[in-house]
């Protein structure tokens, strides 16, 4: 697919590289997102 706006491109790159750096440290990429999650509505 594409993306429609820049921010999307950005949005995407960044959880791409949380993801990708999760897993090179060899965590839980999924426990990673929601820890930021819970951190972001704190």
């Amino acid at each position: 697919g594409c993306f429609r706006t820049e921010a999307s491109v950005e949005n995407y790159a960044s959880v791409a590289s949380v993801i990708q750096t999760a897993v090179k440290n060899g965590q839980d990429p999924f426990e990673v997102l929601r820890v930021i999650a819970a951190l972001a509505q704190a």
